[in-house]
C-alpha cells in the first residue's frame, strides 16, 4: 500500500509539474518574445554606439594631426576626395578596384563575426503562433487534469469498499 503510494506520488507531481510549466510558459510567452526584441534592439543600438565613439575617436587623432602638421590636409584631401596627386617627391602604389573590393569583404567579415546578435529561440517564435499556443494551453490543462483524475488521493474512490482485515 504504501509502495503504491509513493509511486502515484511520484506520477501526480510529474504530470502536474508538466502541466503547470506548460501553462505558465504559454501564458508568459508573449514577455519572453518581448523581452528577446529588446534584447535585440539594444545590442544594435550599442554597437552603433560603439561604432560612433570609434569614428569620435578617429576624427580626434585626425584633428590633432591637422594641428600639429598643416600639411597634411593636402595628403587627406586627395584620398578623401578622389583628387589626383601632385607630390612628385612621393610614390603612389597603383591599387586595382579588385584589390579594393577583396579588403572591404574581409573587413566586412570581421566586423560581422564580432557583431554576434541575441537571437530569439525558435521556441518563443513558435509560442506566439496563434494554434500552437492554444494546443499547449489545452496540452497544460489536460496534464492537470490528468494528475487529478488518475493520480490524485484514493480516499474519494475507496469509501464503498469495506476494509478486510
Amino acid at each position: 500500500m504504501r509502495q503504491e503510494n509513493f509511486l502515484r506520488t511520484i506520477f501526480f507531481s510529474i504530470f502536474f509539474s508538466a502541466g503547470i510549466v506548460t501553462f505558465v510558459g504559454v501564458l508568459l510567452c508573449d514577455e519572453f518574445f518581448r523581452y528577446y526584441q529588446k534584447k535585440q534592439v539594444l545590442s544594435v543600438k550599442e554597437e552603433r554606439i560603439r561604432q560612433l565613439e570609434n569614428l569620435i575617436v578617429d576624427y580626434d587623432i585626425l584633428l590633432e594631426r591637422f594641428k600639429k602638421d598643416p600639411n597634411i590636409v593636402r595628403r587627406v584631401a586627395s584620398v578623401t576626395l578622389g583628387m589626383e596627386h601632385k607630390d612628385s617627391n612621393t610614390v603612389y602604389p597603383p591599387v586595382s578596384l579588385n584589390q579594393l573590393a577583396a579588403a572591404s569583404r574581409i573587413l566586412k567579415q570581421a566586423s560581422d563575426e564580432d557583431a554576434v546578435k541575441p537571437e530569439i529561440p525558435a521556441v518563443l517564435v513558435r509560442c506566439t503562433e496563434k494554434y500552437n499556443r492554444f494546443f499547449l494551453l489545452v496540452t497544460g490543462g489536460g496534464l492537470i487534469l490528468i494528475s487529478f483524475i488518475f493520480f490524485g488521493p484514493t480516499s474519494f474512490r475507496k469509501k464503498g469498499k469495506p476494509k478486510t482485515t
